[in-house]
């Protein structure tokens, strides 16, 4: 899952990780998640997955993903998935990781959708199925998810014998 593993670290890069150096804000953050509120506890696991960087230790910020994964949160779900695939000292899971994308993906998550398309495109966690990962990357692309935008222009402008199988102009 290299693509995915690039793709992730883009993301955890240019999300909400100037967080983690807010010592207020992070209080806060645990008061709220402690509290039962579900994008704190998201917001709280991103924040924990900067920390974790540098001590290789993912356990605190996949606790957080789950916690409000379980209340539906479409974003933890996608985080939680992403665990699955590339966080070191999570056992990989493809399957597990799908399935969640899937969740997360029709509840509308544009990073989902994305990494949804994907594992259809590469045949990984799911039956290889280029109409399906078309689908589900247009989903995101349709949302404004610069990724999935770049992935689609890049397929256009390669040409029609080496654009994402499936890709055609509209």
């Amino acid at each position: 899952m290299k693509v995915i593993q690039i793709l992730l670290a883009l993301l955890v890069s240019n999300s909400a990780m100037i967080i983690a150096n807010e010592p207020q804000f992070i209080n806060k953050l645990k008061s709220d998640a402690m509290a039962g509120n579900a994008t704190a506890q998201c917001n709280l696991g991103v924040s924990y997955m900067e920390v974790a960087r540098s001590r290789k230790d993912y356990a605190e910020a996949v606790k957080w993903f789950r916690k409000s994964a379980e209340q539906g949160n479409a974003q933890a779900r996608t985080n939680l998935a992403l665990a699955h695939l590339a966080v070191d000292g999570i056992k990989e899971n493809q399957v597990e990781a799908v399935r969640l994308f899937r969740i997360a993906a029709e509840q509308g998550n544009p990073t989902a959708q994305l990494f949804l398309g994907l594992s259809y495109l590469l045949g990984e966690g799911v039956p290889q199925n280029n109409a399906e990962a078309v689908k589900w990357i247009r989903k995101s692309a349709h949302q404004g998810f610069v990724e999935a935008q770049t992935m689609l222009g890049l397929s256009y402008k390669i040409g029609s014998k080496k654009r994402l199988p499936g890709c055609k102009m509209v």
